[in-house]
């Protein structure tokens, strides 16, 4: 058996499935990966199960294919399945290859910070904040880049799915989250960090600002190239990224307010000093 078998995720939504008719709870599947779990949820939802489902990104994307040779960086959750898999993901998000999609609702939004660890939040901007009182910005401090702050995506999230009887088929909205400059990024952050006292008195410390190592990357993402052309670099793909620190963008979030209204929508979001001050 392969390390997490198609059968492990059928296992679990049949007995999801058992529950929900016994209790008629509603219930959200996360990251369904495979074939066999598409057709499971299409055929709860014709049977009238109150059921929503989420599908990663990567899996509509990419498949074990593209994994080439066994590499322990690709581990991911879920793993990539066969190209089946991925074409069944597809339709049913999308109606590809002539299939009726399922109910879809792609909610776009920026950059994550404050749901943990695996971000450019923690994994490079803030990583130094109290420590050594460094704070490093991957783009220019003048341009605006999109920010979201997933406790905040998440109540999104939910107030869509509550709403998803007025919604078409299949949608696109914008979470517009915080749109911030570099400077005022690193401004709030500065002020979280004087407010946790990792700073010392008012005025006393101020935080050093660092820049993200792109040279280095790019001298890495060429020997991964020379040398293992076969396997995949984390180099290679954080440079291709790298156009998203440089060039500005918002996203526009106006029709994400007219379906929540601006009561609701007020309600699930945090003033940005207050989630940087969480995250």
């Amino acid at each position: 058996l392969s390390g997490v078998p198609v059968a492990a995720e059928t296992i679990a939504l049949h007995t999801f499935f058992a529950l929900m008719r016994s209790t008629r709870a509603r219930v959200h599947l996360c990251r369904i990966s495979s074939a066999e779990g598409v057709a499971l949820v299409r055929a709860a939802k014709a049977e009238g199960l109150p059921v929503t489902a989420d599908v990663s990104i990567n899996s509509l994307h990419l498949s074990d294919h593209d994994m080439g040779y066994f590499d322990s960086r690709a581990r991911l959750t879920p793993v990539l399945r066969q190209q089946r898999d991925r074409d069944a993901l597809r339709a049913a998000a999308c109606g590809e290859d002539g299939a009726a999609p399922l109910r879809s609702v792609v909610l776009r939004a920026g950059d994550f910070f404050g749901g943990g660890t695996g971000s450019w939040f923690d994994l490079l901007i803030a990583k130094d904040v109290q420590r050594r009182h460094r704070v490093v910005y991957p783009g220019p401090l003048d341009q605006p880049h999109a920010w979201a702050y997933l406790p905040d995506l998440a109540r999104a999230f939910v107030a869509v799915a509550e709403a998803r009887e007025r919604l078409a088929p299949f949608e696109v909205l914008h979470f517009a989250g915080h749109t911030a400059t570099g400077q005022q990024w690193v401004d709030g952050i500065e002020r979280a960090a004087r407010q946790l006292g990792w700073l010392g008195a008012a005025g006393a410390t101020r935080l050093r600002l660092g820049r993200a190592p792109w040279a280095a990357l790019r001298v890495l993402a060429w020997l991964s190239a020379r040398f293992t052309p076969s396997r995949g670099s984390m180099a290679r793909e954080l440079l291709e990224m790298r156009y998203l620190w440089i060039e500005p963008h918002t996203l526009a979030g106006e029709r994400l307010a007219r379906l929540l209204g601006p009561a609701r929508l007020a309600r699930i979001s945090t003033p940005l000093d207050d989630a940087l001050l969480q995250s």
